[in-house]
């Protein structure tokens, strides 16, 4: 099992992503416009992740998780990492991925990767 770490960004949207408003001091209604935005590309990207894993097997590249991060500052919320659990490979997810995404995205591969540790929660 391995780990296909994937960075997104979606086109700007509004004064904050586009750099021509304050991103230190936004407004409520910027700070809503981002958001909007951020719902918008998650609400039709989630369920294209969640059916990964219910796909037919196929010899590499079977997705049986995924976590979805986003940055969490104003200005950068249309930035993304997918972190996709993965058999072997993923050849051909990024080029599904980007077509799951608004139209100028862009999609990266950074790699894959295998876990080293991994640290549990506390019990107090």
């Amino acid at each position: 099992m391995g780990t296909i770490a994937i960075t997104i960004k979606t086109p700007p949207v509004g004064a904050l992503e586009d750099g021509s408003g304050d991103g230190s001091a936004p407004s409520d209604e910027q700070m809503r416009e981002e958001q909007a935005a951020r719902d918008a590309v998650v609400n039709s990207l989630v369920p294209f992740l969640q059916s990964l894993p219910h796909r037919p097997a196929r010899r590499q590249g079977n997705v049986t998780g995924f976590e979805l991060l986003g940055a969490n500052t104003w200005s950068n919320l249309n930035k993304y990492l997918l972190l996709l659990s993965v058999d072997i490979g993923g050849a051909g997810l990024a080029d599904e991925l980007a077509a799951a995404l608004p139209s100028g995205s862009s999609v990266s591969v950074v790699g894959e990767f295998e876990s080293l540790q991994k640290s549990q929660p506390s019990q107090a």
